[in-house]
């Protein structure tokens, strides 16, 4: 499945670097598209999985640990607003820092590239399409989102917070 995305990403970047070589530019619109939800699909996708472990399942710690309260209150109030997020999402919820505001916000991401906020970098995300989980869950995506924090390994996500407070702040 992830697969698909990578491959339709590199796909449309062939087609849009053969229309710049030939000035050809009516496929183009297209492959752009293809460009922001292959991209967006791959790039979400990889967040996910490399925010999950086996030794996952713990509170972040440290800087990120930190922002969380300021940010949010607290670790079970930013957790309660990312499992309403996830129980509604069309695709996916996301923890991002918001460049905008130099604070962390809970976004949701439907369909890969739909409503995702502008300036905002990617701290965590949790892939609530329905092939996600339904093979195992059924209908209970609630759970699943809950059982995901069992899993939740947050160096990769805390990583990914430092890089945006040194980019932004």
């Amino acid at each position: 499945h992830h697969q698909g995305y990578v491959n339709g990403w590199n796909s449309a970047e062939e087609t849009l670097e053969s229309n710049r070589e030939d000035g050809d530019f009516s496929s183009s619109p297209g492959a752009i598209r293809n460009v922001t939800h292959n991209g967006s699909g791959h790039i979400l996708h990889d967040l996910f999985w490399n925010s999950m472990s086996p030794e996952g399942g713990d509170e972040p710690e440290g800087a990120l640990a930190d922002r969380i309260e300021e940010d949010f209150g607290s670790y079970e109030a930013w957790k309660g607003e990312f499992e309403a997020a996830a129980g509604n999402a069309g695709g996916w919820a996301l923890l991002v820092y918001d460049s905008f505001s130099n604070q962390l916000r809970n976004v949701v991401v439907d369909k890969h590239d739909q409503g995702a906020l502008w300036g905002s970098h990617p701290i965590l995300a949790l892939d609530v399409w329905e092939h996600s989980y339904y093979h195992d869950y059924g209908p209970a995506r609630g759970e699943f989102v809950s059982n995901f924090f069992d899993v939740v390994d947050w160096d990769e996500p805390s990583a990914r917070y430092d890089q945006a407070v040194e980019l932004f702040e």
